[in-house]
């Protein structure tokens, strides 16, 4: 064989039943990949508590927020609704206009009369 031929051959010299890509960890490369797996799990275990904890507050911090505004509306809509029923309540109304409570009663009795007539006719 030529220096050439021999540059032109490709030659394998390694381990009968030698698998490529698979690699043998020894005991102690073994503890120290565990070691460094157990950390970041718990890290990410103690970063997601911490986070949890800064999003809780800031729920709370909403919430508290949005009660007060739900409450302050709340009492001025009471507020305004009382004070057109007592103002509404002195106002002197003519015997001849009923008011619309009256009104509703009436339209009801009619539309049960109605319907009376209606069952009884068929």
């Amino acid at each position: 064989m030529t220096f050439l031929e021999y540059l032109n051959t490709i030659q394998h010299h390694g381990i009968k039943g030698m698998q490529w890509g698979v690699t043998t960890m020894s005991d102690d490369e073994l503890r120290v990949a565990v070691k460094r797996m157990q950390m970041e799990k718990k890290y990410k275990t103690l970063s997601a508590e911490r986070n949890e904890t800064a999003l809780t507050k800031g729920a709370k911090l909403a919430g508290n927020i949005v009660l007060k505004a739900g409450t302050q509306v709340a009492t001025n809509y009471i507020a305004g609704q009382m004070t057109k029923a007592i103002t509404g309540g002195f106002a002197k109304k003519s015997p001849a206009s009923p008011t619309n409570i009256d009104g509703q009663l009436t339209a009801a009795r009619a539309t049960i009369a109605a319907m009376e007539a209606a069952a009884a006719a068929s």
